[in-house]
């Protein structure tokens, strides 16, 4: 299977509007790799885009695709669905000569309620025939040979998903990694992409979080991401949505690489393509 890690940050771009950080003062200047774009991902197999982030259109012309057949959506969270007009973008070039194909969307049934309620324009798209809109079973669906199946993360509707393909297993929990059950299933899974999380030990000289007073409702790196990987034991762990108020530079994250060697860890950039 060959996946590309579409966007690395975090719930804001970075570089964010209106921030003076050390971080996005440098994607401004230098741009990419220390520029993120918000998080998604592609299963090049399936043509399937997991979540459309609000720059997903920028997105998919940095990593020049051009064809997406299916979208997976992992919760109703604005920064993994606003971008949902890609859809009539994808489909508006020359639609109504061609008829293309509607784009499947496939939403978990725990969910679905929820993206109704929050993201009503994708059913206006299902109206026009851009899309058509699936309720995914816990059983999951297989195209083209691979069976994408959604995993309930515990205590809230959202979903991290399993791809399977002969005997290689990925595992996708993009978002809030602390709420992944620890279930056999996903142990030994050939590739893990989960979110960085917090550091309990923010660099010397960087602001305090803003949620501090609330912060253990988040993934921390240290307690969760770590805890997650000694009971899994992936093959390979790649971390996306990175945010610049977690204080970390590319280079901070390189050295973490190297103090975790023994856990096969990366931190992804815009772009990273992964073959298991």
């Amino acid at each position: 299977m060959q996946l590309v890690v579409l966007g690395s940050g975090g719930f804001l771009p970075i570089p964010r509007a209106g921030c003076h950080c050390r971080i996005c003062k440098s994607a401004r200047q230098n741009g990419w790799p220390i520029k993120r774009h918000s998080p998604a991902i592609y299963l090049k197999e399936i043509k399937g885009l997991f979540d459309t982030p609000e720059d997903i259109n920028d997105t998919l012309n940095f990593n020049q695709i051009d064809v997406v057949e299916n979208i997976f959506y992992t919760h109703w969270h604005p920064d993994h669905t606003l971008g949902f007009r890609v859809v009539e973008i994808l489909q508006e070039n020359e639609f109504f000569k061609n008829k293309k194909k509607p784009i499947n969307v496939y939403i978990p049934a725990y969910d679905y309620n929820n993206l109704k309620k929050f993201i009503p324009g994708l059913w206006y798209f299902e109206t026009k025939g851009y899309i058509t809109i699936k309720k995914l079973t816990e059983t999951g669906v297989r195209i083209k040979g691979v069976q994408v199946k959604p995993l309930r993360l515990r205590g809230v509707t959202f979903s991290a998903y399993l791809l399977q393909q002969d005997k290689k297993k990925i595992l996708l929990c993009p978002d809030h990694a602390k709420e992944l059950p620890l279930k056999d299933e996903f142990r030994e899974a050939d590739l893990l992409i989960m979110n960085m999380g917090y550091f309990e030990n923010n660099l010397k000289g960087a602001k305090q979080l803003p949620f501090r007073h609330r912060i253990r409702q988040f993934t921390s790196f240290d307690k969760d991401n770590l805890r997650i990987i000694k009971a899994l034991k992936p093959r390979l762990t790649v971390f996306n949505h990175i945010e610049d108020k977690y204080n970390r530079t590319n280079t901070d994250l390189k050295k973490l690489e190297k103090v975790y060697r023994h856990f096969n860890v990366r931190f992804s950039v815009d772009g990273m393509k992964i073959k298991i």
